[in-house]
């Protein structure tokens, strides 16, 4: 899996999710995100990991996440539908280290 950042669990970061490559002539016309556990503890709130609602243009979306358990890897996946009737996702990953970078 991709490795999309590493961040603190004090840190709200933006995610970065380029669909350049599959969207061709299509437009973004909205996008959803998720988080899930992949390794670690539970007891986190996952929904509440998103911070605010995506958002997007023509082929990028941005999603911010805060929070997290030090430890613990999460994925996230976005979701984005087209104009012109597509549906595409693009996931990563995200460790949550005590020290950013470690």
């Amino acid at each position: 899996m991709a490795l999309l950042s590493i961040k603190g669990p004090g840190e709200v970061i933006p995610l970065e999710f380029d669909y350049c490559a599959v969207v061709g002539s299509g437009v973004i016309t909205s996008a959803a995100c998720t988080v899930v556990l992949t390794a670690g503890a539970s007891g986190q709130d996952l929904a509440a990991m998103l911070i605010g609602d995506p958002v997007f243009t023509d082929s990028h979306v941005t999603q911010k996440l805060g929070g997290g358990l030090v430890g613990n890897v999460y994925r996230v996946k976005c979701t984005v539908n087209t104009d012109d009737g597509n549906t595409f996702e693009l996931s990563g990953d995200v460790p949550v280290n005590t020290v950013f970078g470690t």
